[in-house]
This record gives C-alpha cells, sequence and structure tokens, in this order.
C-alpha cells in the first residue's frame, strides 16, 4: 500500500484513512478549510493508472437541515450523530466525481476545480440557509468537541462505498451528473431522476407548446445542477427562463421544496453575436446551400477550403486565387468562383466573417446556478440560419474534443424543431454535418436533447445514440422510456420560471432586450 505523495493545493492534508474496498485503494484525507478529499484507486498490478476524486465540504449544523437538504440541487449527505449527552448534526455538500490520471499535473488541475466548485457551491448555500432558520458552521471554526464528533464517524464507509463499484475488472466511476425534477406521479409522489439517465434525450409527440414545455423542465433542471446549457431555440420562447413563475399556487401542487426562480441568461442571435464561421463551415453544407456542389466551380472552392481555415469571404478568394492551374483550374473558372464568393458576400455582408464564442457558450457561469445561453434562430431563412448553426455545433463539438474524451457531463445542448436542424428525409449536407457532430458529442462530456414532433423524421446518427424518450401523451402527462428500465407516467411539473412556450410573442419581445 502507497500513500500519495502528490502536493495538493489548499493543505496541509492530513490522512484519515488508508486502505482497501472491494479491491481498490482507498486514501481519505482533510485539510484546515473543512474539505475532506476522498480517493478511491484504478490500479493495475503495483502500478497506479489514475484515481476517482470526489471533495465534500463539512457543516455543523444548527437547525432544521433535514429539510433543507431536500432543497439542493446537487447531491449532499446529512449525518446524524447521538451519545447519551448530546446530538450532533453534520452536513456534507458533495462536489461529484471526477477522473485523474496519476500523475501530478492532473490530480492538481482535477482537485483544484473540484475545490473550487465546492467552494463556490458552499457560499451560496450558507445564503439560502439563512432563509431556513438554519446555521451552517463550517467545521474549521467548530469547538474541539464538535471536530471530534465528526472525525470518529465511520466516514470511510460512508464517503467511498456509494462510489465504488466493479465492472470487467475497471473502475466505475459515480459521476453525480445533477438532478432532473420531473413533477409528480398520479398518486402525488414526487419524481427525481440523475441527468446520467437523460443525456441523450428526445421530446416527441403532443404540440409545440407542451414538448417544449418538457424542455423548459429538464432545462430548469441542468441550470439548477450548474451544467453549462446551450439551447437552440427556432421559436424565441425561453426568454422567460430569467423571470420567477408568478403562478405560485400551481406550482405549490407539484412540489412544495423550490420557491419560483428565475435564472441567468444570454442571448446569441444568429447574424449578430453568432456568424457562419468559415473555420468551421462544412465545405460542403457551404456548396450545397448555394447549389455548387458538383460544379466545377464548386470544386475549385472546396479546394480553396481544403488549404486552411479562412478568416473570411475575401481570405478565401484570395485561396481559389493560389490554387495551381490544372485541366478544370483554368483562370477563367477560377474568376468565376471569385464572383460567386463576392456575390454570397453581396447577400450576407460580414455573415461568413469572424469567429464565433463557443468558450462562452459552451462553459460553466462562476455562480452556483448555472446560466441559459440562448441561440437565437429565425426561421424566416433557413440557408443562412443552418450555416450558422452548423457552425456553431462543430465550433462546440471541437472544443470539448480538444480536451478528450469524457464520461463526466460537462454541458448540455438543447435543440428544438429536430425535423428541420436533423431530419432523416430531405436533408442536405448542412442537416447531416450537425448530425454527426451531435451524434458524437456525448463521448467528449457533451448530452443532449431534441425535440421530434415525428420521431420517425430523425437523422440514423441521432437515433442510434438515444437511450431516453419523453412522449407527450396529453398536456403535461408524459410517458417517460429508458434504456434498460421500466416505463412509466409522470405530470411534469409547473416552471419555477415563466413557461412563456405557449406565448411566443410575448418572448419573442424580451428577446430585443438586453438581459
Amino acid at each position: 500500500m502507497h500513500k500519495l505523495d502528490f502536493k495538493l493545493s489548499n493543505g496541509p492534508w492530513t490522512s484519515l484513512f488508508t486502505g482497501s474496498m472491494q479491491g481498490h485503494e482507498i486514501e481519505l484525507y482533510a485539510n484546515p478549510e473543512s474539505l475532506v478529499l476522498a480517493m478511491v484507486f484504478e490500479s493495475e498490478g503495483n502500478l497506479r493508472k489514475g484515481a476517482l476524486l470526489e471533495c465534500y465540504k463539512v457543516f455543523h449544523c444548527k437547525g432544521g437541515v433535514e429539510t433543507f437538504i431536500e432543497t439542493l440541487p446537487r447531491r449532499a449527505l446529512s449525518i446524524t450523530k447521538h451519545t447519551a449527552k448530546e446530538t450532533f448534526k453534520f452536513l456534507l455538500l458533495d462536489s461529484g466525481s471526477v477522473y485523474a490520471a496519476n500523475d501530478e499535473d492532473s490530480f492538481v488541475k482535477e482537485t483544484d476545480a473540484l475545490m473550487a466548485k465546492i467552494q463556490s457551491f458552499s457560499s451560496l448555500v450558507q445564503e439560502v440557509s439563512t432563509a431556513y432558520d438554519l446555521d451552517l458552521i463550517e467545521l474549521k471554526n467548530c469547538a474541539d468537541q464538535e471536530k471530534l464528533a465528526f472525525f470518529t464517524l465511520p466516514l470511510i464507509g460512508l464517503l467511498i462505498s456509494p462510489a465504488v463499484r466493479k465492472k470487467e475488472e475497471t473502475l466505475r466511476i459515480e459521476l453525480g451528473h445533477g438532478e432532473i425534477m420531473f413533477g409528480i406521479t398520479k398518486q402525488g409522489t414526487m419524481v427525481k431522476e440523475p441527468f446520467d439517465f437523460f443525456d441523450r434525450t428526445i421530446v416527441t409527440g403532443g404540440n409545440k407548446g407542451d414538448r417544449m414545455h418538457a424542455f423548459h423542465v429538464l432545462i430548469e433542471s441542468a441550470l439548477l445542477s450548474n451544467i453549462p446549457t446551450i439551447i437552440v431555440d427556432w421559436d424565441n420562447v425561453f426568454a422567460g427562463l430569467h423571470f420567477p413563475n408568478d403562478e405560485t399556487e400551481e406550482l405549490k401542487k407539484y412540489t412544495t421544496t423550490m420557491d419560483p426562480l428565475g435564472f441567468p441568461i444570454k442571448f446569441f442571435r444568429a447574424g449578430e453575436e453568432l456568424t457562419a464561421d468559415l473555420a468551421f463551415v462544412d465545405p460542403k453544407a457551404f456548396l450545397s446551400a448555394f447549389g455548387l456542389l458538383d460544379k466545377t466551380q464548386g470544386v475549385i472552392i472546396e479546394q480553396a477550403f481544403a488549404l486552411g481555415r479562412s478568416a473570411d469571404i475575401f481570405q478565401l478568394i484570395d485561396r481559389v486565387n493560389a490554387l495551381p492551374e490544372g485541366e478544370h483550374v483554368t483562370p477563367f473558372k477560377k474568376r468565376e468562383a471569385a464572383r460567386i464568393l463576392m456575390l454570397i458576400e453581396g447577400i450576407y455582408p460580414k455573415l461568413f466573417t469572424g469567429s464565433n464564442p463557443i468558450k462562452e457558450i459552451s462553459e460553466g457561469w462562476v455562480k452556483g446556478i448555472g446560466r441559459a445561453n440562448i441561440l437565437v434562430m429565425e426561421k424566416s431563412d433557413w440557408r443562412k440560419n443552418l450555416l450558422v448553426l452548423q457552425s456553431v455545433v462543430s465550433g462546440v463539438l471541437d472544443n470539448f474534443r480538444s480536451a478528450g474524451k469524457s464520461e463526466r457531463l460537462k454541458a448540455l445542448l438543447f435543440v428544438t424543431d429536430g425535423e428541420n436542424v436533423v431530419p432523416l428525409f430531405k436533408a442536405n449536407a448542412a442537416n447531416e454535418r450537425i448530425a454527426s457532430d451531435i451524434s458524437q458529442m456525448r463521448e467528449y462530456g457533451v448530452g443532449y436533447a431534441l425535440d421530434f414532433k415525428d420521431k420517425a423524421n430523425m437523422a440514423k446518427d441521432i437515433k442510434q445514440k438515444v437511450q431516453a424518450t419523453l412522449t407527450i401523451i396529453e398536456k403535461n402527462d408524459v410517458g417517460v422510456i429508458v434504456e434498460n428500465r421500466k416505463n412509466y407516467r409522470v405530470l411534469l411539473r409547473p416552471g419555477l420560471s415563466k413557461c412563456l412556450e405557449k406565448k411566443p410573442e410575448e418572448a419573442r419581445a424580451l428577446t430585443q432586450v438586453k438581459l
């Protein structure tokens, strides 16, 4: 048994436990900032390959922690210890789990991220707890008897055993991706599900407003779980996420644990904040959009694309002019191709200029609650908007792919109007590229949910990967189908924020406001 010899931040770290459980080496540490760090190692023989890391923030509780813990959007642990003389209550906020390779850089990077995440969430929880007549005291500020009461608990079993699982002789990671608050059964039982089962979901059936309400519930749950959320909105219906729901009595019928709540949102509009970035526009999608596929001028433009990423149409024209001449690449044909590109620039001035704010769209917000990044699309010009969307989707995939494959859920993409974005029938090159890119996203940590009136018209790339289906039966009555699980029905709750799915005019007006 070897102990960790990496130097981690926020030390000194004191060893609480070193041993093994179910065939895995285990180490448990604590630091002066009331943090407990758990490590479950993956090994081959005597060689450590990496570890599952999980961080907990510890509080001593004075007041009704049992009711308060039900309101938390993340996993947490409440522990009560009773002796003959005293009763001690503790709350442990959980950072969620990540996997780190067995090297110091990886351990430091991942533990720093976990500690920053849990510290930020802890500050938010402490602020909210004051409304529940509950005092949360960091363990470092407690009396010696309270610290002793905590550290004499059987921590190894409480903190480690839920995360240890064996599958085909490798470490399976308990990811803790957050929770969906769906609503209630017809018998009144609250229905909550982990995002692990719904990270590749389609919403189908019913009318558009009812499907968008199901999206609204999923999106709110993602934001409460602080999962970066990207929404492709073709009907301008999600601006209401920014405002608390004023129908409080209706909300109480479905859940009593959460009050109405507005979420941070930011709009990215096609043709304004979003462009058809030529660095990510698929050449065949570009040529197909302008009827140039299989034409000599199109072949020349495609060759120009292949010379490297262009910043704008004018740089693409320079690449056309730089092509070596051949049997089909004549000076005349190159001039024709250049004129076509100038015509496209005239039709869509600056649409193909500049890059998109992919990192801002993709990454998490600094607060404990996530921000909804809404990509506002327009149906008035499908050619323009599909090229913009294809460019953004490819850029998002490239951003996450550059960090490598990941089982951890890093972001969620919500796509409305699936029949037009990733259809099975009448798909063009832009549709096909979008479907291909979305189907690869979960491999790199990005889950997705898509809206289809008829799931039969779904691109094969997407259909092969879907693992959950929400079918609108009538209004908020929804059938839930999850791969390898029993089907059930649920009555979707009202939104914590304003649901404007059936009031698109009101929502559309809000998209013009700088929120």
